[in-house]
């Protein structure tokens, strides 16, 4: 079957040319014989191909059998391997009403008394601190985390933030204005702006109240009312570079807006009475929504609507509940039944595998295919593209690199080696790295962390070898710092 048969098309980009994505079942989940609902639970998944951590959820009446009445937190691996399993003290904690993962992949937890933990993944608590008693006195409406940082939101409009986990220090923001009565039975819309994606070079909140029809941008000096009057705001959720929000109004209407609201990129009506269940970015260039069965009236299958810059969209149907972690080249997808990955598909691969492409590096893989069937149309093809071939050979290293399926990566590595046995001054060395970036990323996906090429090169090795340590994988850390040539002790 063609590699590109199962891709489908967004709209077009840059020039006219199309845009296409990918979905790919990555691992078929080990929890399924355990029974997890997503539905019935709080999750949350650490980025970079992260674990991914369950509880119950304390807001909804549920039926559990066998149950000792404990609330337990589970955290699991990419493909529903259980790392640790520990109990929540309701008796000293209080009710525990938010979990997120941090940038060095610690779980926080957060309870209705404003009083956060931090704990490692297999239960071990690492810290623990309670924001300001102001907090503890008043009820708290909603709480969101980020890579190192807690912001809460009172009921009396006050947002307090701690920015550094490792100094927990909490400060109370502007006071939000709100004119209107709170419908505690409508969500608020809240998404944080961290100081180093801020125009501000601080930390802003971003904040929709269901009583508003505009939406608040909240920092240490002021409150500034954007102006808006297509409100009220049911989801609003920053794109991985902080550059842009996506928001969804109560009208049924996704609006893509730069995060400075200076600049409109996107607008589509999805005609869609609920809001969704949950919104996440797929990379910067869309946007999935993700409602569940009872939302859309269709009994047992969820909706997963991907919207394009140009109001193009594509849907996908699953059969029960999903969760998405949004990745800074794609969207993980996590069901009761596997972990899927969701991108767009990367420009060296795309010019390889389209159907009737005549890029240079589609002509050297396919001169590579006819050399394996021993044909002699082979030649003729790398001399049709001599004065391209070592971009074409750069190409193909690239697609090798951005592939999960092994004999695709093979074949493609050996299409580059066929290439620059033509070229007089390739760069080996550079055919050298990317086998062993790719060897490196199989290992790890091994042990079922889906990382892609783009999220190994911002992660960096050596920040990759450090959760390997927090994993308690200290045979593969050593051997991949032997193998990349880094000393354990830098790490």
């Amino acid at each position: 079957m063609s590699v590109s048969a199962e891709w489908v098309q967004l709209g077009k980009g840059k020039k006219g040319k199309p845009v296409y994505y990918r979905k790919k079942e990555i691992y078929a989940m080990e929890w399924t014989s355990e029974n997890v609902n997503l539905s019935d639970c709080l999750v949350c998944a650490a980025t970079y191909g992260g674990p991914i951590a369950i509880t119950r959820d304390p807001r909804k009446m549920l039926r559990v059998k066998n149950s000792d009445g404990k609330q337990y937190i589970y955290i699991y691996t990419c493909a529903g391997k259980l790392l640790s399993k520990f109990e929540w003290l309701l008796s000293s904690r209080g009710s525990l009403i938010h979990i997120g993962f941090s940038d060095e992949e610690a779980l926080i937890c957060v309870s209705d008394d404003g009083q956060v933990f931090l704990y490692d993944l297999f239960g071990k608590t690492l810290f623990q601190f309670s924001f300001v008693p102001e907090v503890k006195e008043k009820e708290i409406l909603k709480v969101t985390t980020w890579g190192n940082g807690v912001a809460i939101l009172t009921k009396d409009f006050h947002v307090f933030v701690v920015s550094d986990l490792d100094a927990p220090y909490c400060e109370k923001l502007s006071m939000v204005p709100v004119v209107g009565e709170y419908d505690d039975e409508k969500e608020i819309a809240m998404c944080v702006i961290p100081p180093e994606q801020s125009t501000t070079n601080q930390i802003e909140i971003i904040l929709g109240l269901p009583q508003c029809n505009t939406i608040y941008l909240v920092n240490s000096e002021r409150c500034t009312d954007m102006k808006l009057n297509n409100g009220p705001f049911a989801k609003i959720n920053a794109s991985p570079s902080g550059d842009a929000l996506a928001t969804f109004t109560e009208d049924g209407a996704l609006w893509v807006v730069k995060s400075d609201f200076t600049e409109n990129h996107a607008e589509f009506n999805t005609k869609s009475a609920a809001p969704p269940h949950q919104v996440a970015w797929c990379g910067e260039d869309s946007v999935c929504l993700y409602w569940e069965p009872e939302q859309i009236n269709r009994e047992g299958t969820s909706l997963l609507l991907m919207i394009g810059p140009n109001g193009d969209h594509q849907k996908f149907a699953y059969e029960g509940p999903i969760f998405m972690v949004t990745e800074i080249d794609g969207v993980r997808i996590i069901t009761n039944d596997g972990c899927e990955f969701l991108q767009r598909v990367p420009d060296p691969s795309f010019d390889i595998f389209r159907i009737g492409s005549l890029t240079p590096s589609a002509v050297l893989y396919d001169a590579y295919t006819e050399f394996e069937k021993k044909n002699a149309s082979s030649i003729k093809n790398i001399r049709s593209i001599r004065m391209q071939l070592s971009g074409a050979v750069k190409s193909c290293l690239e697609a090798a690199a951005h592939e999960f399926d092994h004999s695709l990566q093979r074949k493609l590595l050996k299409a580059a080696s066929y290439g620059k046995s033509f070229c007089e001054d390739f760069d080996h060395s550079e055919f050298v790295s990317t086998c062993q970036t790719v060897r490196v990323m199989n290992a790890v996906r091994e042990y079922e962390i889906p990382i892609t090429f783009a999220q190994y090169q911002r992660l960096t090795p050596k920040v990759l070898i450090d959760r390997l340590v927090n994993r308690q994988l200290h045979y593969l850390a050593y051997r991949l710092c032997d193998y990349l040539r880094i000393k354990p002790a830098s790490v």
